[in-house]
């Protein structure tokens, strides 16, 4: 098998060579391997998963999975040891037993409230309809789940993407994260260990560096700019804030350039003098026999950017996190900007 390919001392070797010696990426691309992280915080999930490039994430769903189990005597939540041995450390377990207990005892009067509004369709089999009144719930339940909550993810990647991971992970500030890493470099060890050593050689420590001292550098600097200002969110907000005013004159030369020996600027020159008619046929050739979503538009579309700013709460972030070719800037989980209470709760 592969992995006694890789692992044989000769290949050990080669890629060892190559990798640390001439820095060559695209052999640490050549090998891949399934990682699985059980009993992660969601915020762990969410630094995980933004590795977005060389690495597929699948992870528990919230959606259609209860949270009410208890292994162990305790419910899903991180004990995590710094919080835990300091001041607050009563306040974290009063308050996620509560979040819990309020979660697993509103299960079964929150479905039958359901049933009352979406009634069993004539052709719907029992089972089919208690799995969407389950998963309706589930949806209306979420909002309970603090970012602390434990599930699972698990990934393939390659070699290249691995390391990078596992660079950044140790320099995180968070003790799960850094936990992680090393937890996922013995595993990854054990199949493709010349692709996941730069992780934490005299190199990979100058990186750590690199990514610590950045972070730590931007925050304090935010600080000194922005002060303590903060703001309160009037609850869920989407607010387009940057765009591109010729973003379609963009699209159609992009569209245009594959096809032609002119170069760009010509082409968007052309474009930007065509009437809206003409640019239109363009776009609607590009997309017209686009059947269903998982038909994937062209390229030629990623030449214009939009910016959107939104506050919206864990469960919608969630959801938007797994469209992870969008470029994402997230601030801190933060319970200062509020909440909101979805109105089947109420």
């Amino acid at each position: 098998g592969w992995e006694t390919v890789i692992n044989s001392k000769r290949a050990r070797d080669f890629f060892s060579k190559w990798l640390a010696a001439y820095g060559d990426d695209s052999i640490a691309q050549m090998a891949g391997a399934h990682v699985f992280f059980e009993n992660i915080s969601m915020v762990a999930t969410k630094v995980l998963e933004d590795f977005r490039v060389g690495l597929a994430p699948l992870e528990k769903s919230t959606r259609y999975v209860l949270f009410n189990e208890k292994p162990g005597g305790r419910y899903l939540y991180l004990a995590e040891k710094n919080i835990l041995s300091s001041e607050f450390g009563r306040a974290y377990t009063k308050n996620m037993n509560m979040l819990f207990d309020n979660y697993s005892n509103s299960i079964v009067p929150l479905i039958k409230y359901l049933k009352k509004i979406f009634p069993q369709e004539k052709d719907q089999s029992e089972r089919a309809y208690n799995n969407t009144m389950l998963a309706k719930a589930c949806d209306v339940l979420r909002s309970y789940l603090p970012a602390s909550t434990l599930t699972n993810v698990g990934f393939f990647g390659v070699g290249q993407a691995f390391e990078y991971m596992l660079t950044k992970c140790f320099a995180s500030p968070l003790w799960e994260i850094r936990s992680l890493a090393k937890l996922a470099q013995e595993e990854l060890n054990k199949i493709i260990p010349s692709l996941v050593d730069r992780a934490s050689s005299p190199r990979g420590k100058v990186y750590q560096k690199y990514v610590k001292d950045t972070e730590k550098g931007l925050e304090k600097l935010t600080k000194s700019i922005l002060g303590d200002m903060s703001m309160v969110s009037d609850g869920i907000t989407a607010d387009l804030v940057e765009w591109d005013d010729d973003a379609e004159n963009k699209i159609v030369a992009s569209l245009l350039y594959k096809y032609s020996t002119l170069p760009y600027s010509s082409i968007k020159e052309r474009v930007s003098n065509l009437d809206f008619k003409k640019k239109e046929e363009v776009i609607k050739k590009a997309v017209g026999m686009r059947g269903v979503r998982q038909h994937k538009l062209v390229r030629a579309f990623e030449n214009t950017y939009y910016k959107f700013d939104i506050v919206a709460n864990l469960g919608i972030y969630r959801d938007l996190h797994r469209h992870r070719m969008l470029t994402q800037e997230r601030q801190r989980f933060t319970t200062e900007l509020g909440i909101d209470v979805p109105s089947d709760l109420v």
